[in-house]
């Protein structure tokens, strides 16, 4: 996957506020690391997956909205819900006000819906809400759906699709949110603001120490926020080794409710290592190869359906063909997709690449 021309970072995938605050520190909780309010977002996503799992039919119902609201508004008529997550509760035709990795919360029950602008101003202004992020259920489209607000529903534009089917997480589904976060948070040095830091001197080409595991952390919590009602795992044990990140997805038939979709090997390919000494040409081309074998290999163990091969290139000449030239038959034999993502050391080797990809198109 070559980089792209940048586009409107407020399309359906996470925002500035999440790259800004993700650091490599997953290891403990599937979500440890996000945000409080993307940490609430994945905790709405799984009650309304739960709901969904258990209804017999939500079609006709009223939506639900739940507000990031730990500390529910006074002087309202609310109901205490202490197991909201069991999928039994009724959800919809709600106010739901609960706090991050709520598994309760507490409601305000709606007679009627009227519809969405007096439902959206009785949040707002009533309720003091418009500046809340929010997760609205959608129980009127089939299939049902949802929408984070990640600044509110004072800001009705700036939202983000939540997926409650993991069954439609693909590989294009995941190069499509990595190539977002790519644009809003790898691509140079000045997209890599708040606490990402991916080189020790860019205008020498030199990354930091432990760069890979910075990426896979940045990968790792920006899928969680994705895709929140997935599971996704870093660095598990295998017997063929261990691979880099895996997205597990909802399915009702596994005991513990996920089943494996999509195993990702990562690769940095560098010419320079963070001392500062040499990466021989030889090395990367190794170590691509290498993560081609390890991706089919680990798949193969554990029957995951979907493997890929993530490369980000933080060499100074950009190229996709040269790249995977000596690996792209196999990887087909193998079922191993490849994708490529440059880390430009400056803004304007990039203006440069982007200028040069339009003329020759």
């Amino acid at each position: 996957m070559s980089p792209k021309a940048p586009k409107d970072p407020g399309d359906d995938w996470p925002d500035a506020e999440l790259v800004s605050t993700l650091r490599a520190d997953f290891g403990v909780g599937s979500d440890a690391g996000l945000s409080p309010s993307r940490r609430f977002l994945v905790a709405a996503a799984r009650i309304i997956r739960k709901r969904v799992e258990f209804a017999d039919d939500l079609i006709g119902a009223a939506p639900a909205i739940f507000f990031f609201a730990p500390k529910a508004p006074e002087g309202i008529n609310l109901r205490w819900s202490p197991m909201l997550d069991n999928g039994i509760e009724p959800v919809e035709s709600h106010f739901w006000f609960i706090g991050p990795q709520s598994k309760s919360g507490y409601g305000l029950q709606l007679t009627s819906w009227v519809d969405d602008g007096t439902m959206f101003t009785r949040a707002i202004d009533e309720l003091g809400l418009g500046r809340s992020p929010a997760v609205l259920f959608e129980t009127r489209t089939e299939p049902v759906s949802a929408r984070f607000y990640p600044q509110g529903l004072a800001e009705p534009d700036d939202y983000q699709r939540v997926w409650l089917v993991g069954e439609s997480v693909t590989t294009e589904t995941v190069v499509e949110v990595v190539d977002n976060l790519y644009r809003q948070a790898l691509v140079t040095p000045t997209a890599q603001r708040g606490t990402i830091k991916l080189w020790k001197s860019a205008k020498e080409s030199i990354p930091v120490k432990d760069v890979e595991l910075e990426i896979q952390g940045l990968l790792r919590g920006t899928l969680i926020g994705a895709f929140p009602t997935c599971r996704v795992e870093a660095e598990q044990p295998l017997a063929t080794g261990r691979f880099d990140l895996e997205v597990f997805v909802p399915s009702s038939s596994q005991e513990d409710g996920f089943i494996r979709q999509l195993l990702l090997e990562l690769k940095v390919l560098r010419a320079f290592h963070s001392s500062g000494t040499t990466v021989p040409a030889t090395d990367v081309e190794t170590a691509v190869k290498e993560g081609m074998t390890q991706a089919a290999a680990y798949a193969k163990e554990h029957g995951v359906p979907q493997r890929a091969l993530f490369c980000f290139d933080m060499r100074k000449k950009p190229s996709e063909a040269a790249c995977f030239a000596t690996i792209e038959k196999r990887a087909r034999e193998l079922k191993v997709t490849l994708h490529l993502w440059h880390l430009f050391a400056d803004s304007k080797s990039y203006r440069d690449w982007l200028a040069g990809n339009e003329i020759a198109a």
